[in-house]
C-alpha cells in the first residue's frame, strides 16, 4: 500500500493517475476549521499583540492547516529574535504573505 499527499493534482501525469485505486480529495479547510488550528498552534505561553484578533486571520486568509503551521514557526523564531515579548501583528502578517508568496498565489 502506498499513500501519497498533493496539493498540485493538475501536475501529476495522467498515465500515473490511472493507477491509483482510490483518490480522494480533501477540501481545504473553511473558517470555523482555520479557527480552531489557529487556536490549536498559536503558543500558549506567548502573548498577542492587542491588535490581533485571531478570528479575523481566520476569516481573511485562506490557508491550510500546513500553512498555518508554517506561518506560527515563522512568526515563533521572529518574535524570538526580535526580543518583542509577544507576537506583534505586523510581524504574523508578515510571515503569512512570505507563506502565501511561497505558495505563488501572490508575487
Amino acid at each position: 500500500m502506498v499513500i501519497l499527499a498533493s496539493n498540485y493534482k493538475s501536475n501529476l501525469d495522467t498515465a500515473f493517475i490511472r493507477r491509483f485505486q482510490t483518490i480522494i480529495d480533501f477540501e481545504p479547510p473553511g473558517v470555523a476549521e482555520r479557527l480552531a488550528l489557529w487556536k490549536q498552534y498559536l503558543p500558549k505561553k506567548i502573548a498577542l499583540d492587542e491588535k490581533l484578533v485571531v478570528e479575523d486571520l481566520a476569516r481573511k486568509y485562506q490557508l491550510t492547516g500546513a500553512n498555518i503551521v508554517n506561518v506560527i514557526q515563522q512568526v515563533g523564531l521572529k518574535t524570538l529574535a526580535g526580543k518583542h515579548g509577544k507576537i506583534m501583528e505586523d510581524t504574523l502578517i508578515q510571515c503569512i504573505r512570505y507563506e502565501i508568496q511561497k505558495e505563488g498565489k501572490i508575487h
